[in-house]
């Protein structure tokens, strides 16, 4: 809904994104855009030529977000996201901008401290996790609903408030989020099963060296990962 004026309750609408409002005596004076985002056509580099494209890029978007006159931290996951961020930052002159990283763990079964502690140690940078259970969950469900007015987007919605909070009692003001960058860059596994699927079905010659990576990334064998693929 978050692309229209339609929100989830009857009658009611919401402001467009890109768009202000002006209300006169309780009713609508205006309603318009106030910018609109021009499309631009990328002509296709060579393979050699884009890596160093999209990482020349990526590290002067993640420096321009590093300008600020208060301390900037990280929320940080185990994902390819919020480390590529740091691997980022890491390359640059500014690293020392960056003070610290926050995150959250939920259960064993969804916990990725492992791969957390991990990633800020191999940057030396100190990281504060809290704890999100799911009696946490319960006692914040309703806050979240009449917050967000409408469905949530997840179980890590929920849990960011405890990130947030962690990050103003340390007096981090500005946190980096990679929340996108996991889709952009193919970093779920999804993502892997569907280029390993379109490896297969072109016949491509790379496709059982690339499903032998896949098995030995994500901890399986090669016959549950054809099956996963077709």
């Amino acid at each position: 809904m978050d692309y229209s004026k339609h929100s989830f309750f009857h009658e009611i609408k919401q402001i467009e994104a890109g768009s202000f409002i002006r209300i006169k005596n309780n009713k609508i004076e205006i309603s318009k855009r106030w910018y609109q985002i021009k499309t631009n056509s990328i002509n296709p580099l060579p393979n050699d030529e884009l890596n160093n494209y999209i990482f020349d890029t990526f590290r002067n978007v993640c420096n321009e977000h590093l300008n600020s006159d208060v301390p900037v931290g990280v929320a940080l996951s185990g994902g390819l996201d919020s480390s590529s961020i740091l691997a980022s930052i890491n390359s640059s002159n500014e690293d020392s901008l960056l003070k610290k990283c926050f995150s959250v763990e939920f259960d064993q079964s969804l916990s990725e401290k492992k791969w957390i502690k991990n990633t800020a140690k191999y940057f030396k940078k100190n990281s504060l996790i809290s704890k999100y259970t799911k009696n946490d969950f319960l006692a914040d469900f309703d806050k979240m609903v009449y917050s967000h007015e409408g469905p949530l987007g997840g179980l890590f919605n929920c849990a960011m408030e405890n990130v947030y909070k962690n990050a103003n009692n340390t007096n981090i003001k500005v946190l980096l989020d990679g929340t996108g960058l996991d889709e952009a860059f193919g970093g779920y596994r999804i993502h892997h099963l569907q280029y390993l699927k379109k490896l297969k079905n072109n016949n491509h010659s790379d496709f059982n060296n690339q499903i032998s990576n896949y098995c030995d990334k994500w901890k399986t064998n090669l016959k549950e990962a054809i099956k996963e693929i077709e």
